[in-house]
């Protein structure tokens, strides 16, 4: 099929600085310009810059692209664009937020001094980065994506620091023993958390951090038969592309919480069929299609469970 005929969908993010008091109308324009050309997705704007994921008709992406830079200085940023067949988010918002990607929930934001100075030292093409990763030297390889992301697919070698939430990655790397005279090699989906993540690493005395610029996507688009193993993750109804960049056909959303999941269970209160990841089907829980099975299920056994305990006194 053509991709004139598919939904084009564009990932990007631009450290740059914004005004806090131009964001609500900052938020505004970006929701008019985006709804005018019938797009949906997620945009974050804070202080710092912008994030966003975007999906529509190819004209569409692109007629959005050039009239972001009208109120935006996006100048730099890398689109990670790719295709499919249907539309991957269900709405289009944008979001006011302390971080465009948060490292310090709770805490103070990194400054504006850390975040845009020498920004670009460290940053690796993905063709330089296959030829460190083949070239036989010594390296460390970080993956600093949350661990459901991991478990779909991640690079050879890596070093997986098994992360519930990327803040957790600043404690990762002051609790570790990791080398810091060898060079450290870190990715993440589209690049964005690597940045703040080699500034973490940077700040614990690391002299030699690299990053994968535009992140796995990038990669993908120059070697769908590289180093790459698995799939990739993406935070919309596709779930995880392939190493072609092509929609997953393994996995979907879990039924209960929304992580992805790839098997298929029959509900244990009405036999309907639902997709669920482990962490929702392994017992003592069991398999439900809906929150609301769940919850009957979950009524049913405790109501069971103080039958039983009444009848033990």
């Amino acid at each position: 099929m053509e991709e004139a005929n598919l939904i084009q969908v564009c990932s990007f993010y631009k450290f740059t600085r914004l005004e806090c008091g131009d964001l609500a109308a900052l938020k505004d324009k970006l929701f008019s310009l985006l709804s005018e050309q019938q797009l949906r997705g997620l945009i974050v704007i804070a202080p710092e810059g912008i994030n966003a994921s975007i999906a529509g008709t190819p004209d569409s992406v692109e007629r959005a692209k050039s009239g972001l830079r009208v109120f935006i200085d996006i100048e730099g940023a890398q689109f990670k664009d790719n295709f499919c067949q249907r539309q991957p988010f269900n709405r289009l918002k944008v979001d006011i937020r302390r971080e465009i990607i948060t490292i310090n929930p709770g805490g103070e934001p990194l400054s504006p001094s850390e975040l845009f100075a020498e920004r670009r030292e460290g940053m690796l093409a993905p063709e330089k980065w296959h030829e460190l990763l083949t070239s036989g030297e010594e390296l460390t390889l970080i993956d600093v994506r949350n661990d459901y992301e991991t478990k779909l697919g991640k690079f050879r070698g890596c070093l997986d620091p098994g992360l519930k939430h990327f803040s957790d990655f600043r404690q990762f790397v002051s609790e570790s023993d990791l080398p810091r005279d060898r060079k450290v090699l870190m990715y993440c989906t589209g690049g964005i958390r690597c940045e703040k993540a080699a500034l973490v690493m940077r700040q614990q005395g690391f002299g030699q951090v690299y990053q994968l610029e535009g992140g796995i996507l990038k990669y993908l688009e120059a070697y769908p038969q590289g180093l790459f193993d698995g799939e990739c993750f993406v935070f919309d109804h596709r779930v995880a592309v392939d190493t072609r960049l092509q929609p997953s056909i393994k996995y979907d959303l879990c039924a209960l919480c929304g992580n992805p999941a790839s098997e298929a269970l029959a509900c244990c209160r009405c036999g309907n069929e639902a997709v669920l990841c482990s962490g929702c089907s392994t017992p003592p829980k069991v398999p439900a299609c809906s929150k609301n099975c769940a919850y009957h299920l979950k009524k049913k056994f405790d109501e069971s469970f103080r039958s039983v305990s009444k009848g033990a006194f």
